[in-house]
């Protein structure tokens, strides 16, 4: 409820991928969740990025746009796969690509924004479950682990 009422009050547009992220977030351990979040940072800002270099860099041409969004889904989800420092951030940023890249057909000068709103989204998703985290649940792996073996 906090991230929604956070992007409320900031009036951001499209505040579900503020839950969404919240939600994603949600693991075991503070550890394993500050992990999650960088890399859901990371993969949000490069598959935006990504998606308004491949919109700006074909307007015109649909064939090009497609070939470039098939090669860098394709990079991203194959070094998501063979990757194992940061898999979560490649698969996020393949479905980034995506999203931004979804609304190419309709409005083509609204995918920078379309990005930035989702950066923007997941961005505070990410503070407000840091936050809820370190402050309501700081649970450590290791004291999940001592209580574990006390049982």
């Amino acid at each position: 409820m906090l991230g929604l009422i956070a992007a409320l009050i900031l009036h951001l547009d499209e505040p579900y991928w503020t839950l969404v992220t919240i939600y994603m977030l949600s693991m075991p351990n503070v550890g394993s969740t500050i992990t999650r979040m960088l890399q859901r940072v990371l993969g949000t800002a490069v598959g935006a990025l990504t998606g308004v270099v491949i919109a700006a860099a074909f307007p015109q041409e649909p064939a090009a746009l497609i070939l470039a969004f098939a090669v860098a889904l394709f990079i991203f989800l194959y070094v998501g796969l063979v990757e194992s420092v940061a898999p979560y951030a490649m698969y996020l940023g393949a479905v980034t690509i995506i999203l931004i890249t979804s609304s190419i057909w309709d409005d083509p000068a609204n995918v920078p924004i379309r990005a930035w709103l989702r950066f923007e989204n997941v961005t505070l998703g990410v503070i407000v479950s840091t936050c809820g985290y370190l402050l309501f649940w700081p649970v450590t792996a290791k004291s999940s682990l001592v209580q574990s073996m006390s049982d």
